[in-house]
């Protein structure tokens, strides 16, 4: 169906060899945020091509998907002194986020997600019998992961949106983006530009390749 901008939101998303994710990735948040606008950029060293999937999106559904390549959000100024290593990974995920924002501000779409593909946002009411993830590190300064063995408590931000799925409506009442534009004038919708949201984590089953990523995407 079609929906208004005020209806839709956007996404970055950014890819490294989970290809097999995506079928199930880009139909729950097609319909639940509902996705319309999704920047993609695919990791240089990606051992497998997402663009079957995303060219059978992109011709059968009112989704635009956009795909990136490093100089879309790469100056030419960028070090080569980083071209391995997680420090070069993490500075690449940086300036692809920033470029994609800005990309997605600039043609005045509200609201913009930032994901990996085994991340899918929760929209539901907490459960009773909800399993609840632990935190393993925190994060310094200057974004590094540091390991910690107690039990972290979570930041007021995150605590908030958390504690905000207790208003959230019955399932399948309405779409996330329906919700933000309900909410927009309460907290912390209201105040602040970037918000954490819950999510769920899936996890790799080991099991890959090309036969797979094909396998159930409609043609």
């Amino acid at each position: 169906s079609k929906h208004s901008a005020r209806q839709n939101i956007s996404a970055c998303l950014f890819l490294k060899d989970d290809e097999y994710l995506l079928p199930e990735w880009l139909a729950y948040h097609y319909t639940v945020l509902p996705l319309r606008h999704l920047v993609v950029a695919i990791d240089q060293n990606s051992s497998i091509s997402p663009f079957p999937i995303l060219q059978r999106w992109n011709n059968s559904t009112d989704m635009n998907i956009t795909v990136w390549n490093d100089n879309n959000y790469i100056s030419s100024e960028f070090s080569s002194d980083l071209q391995t290593g997680m420090e070069y990974q993490r500075e690449m995920k940086y300036r692809f986020i920033a470029k994609c924002l800005n990309h997605h501000a600039s043609n005045g779409r509200k609201w913009a997600v930032i994901f990996d593909t085994n991340e899918f946002i929760l929209f539901n009411r907490p459960q009773t019998n909800e399993p609840r993830g632990k935190r393993k590190g925190k994060c310094t300064g200057n974004f590094e992961g540091v390991f910690v063995k107690e039990k972290l408590e979570l930041p007021q931000n995150v605590k908030q949106t958390t504690s905000e799925r207790k208003n959230l409506p019955t399932d399948g009442g309405m779409t996330i983006a329906e919700y933000l534009d309900r909410e927009k004038y309460n907290l912390p919708w209201y105040t602040q530009p970037c918000i954490p949201i819950p999510r769920v984590l899936v996890e790799d089953s080991g099991v890959a390749g090309k036969d797979l990523v094909e396998r159930d995407v409609p043609v």
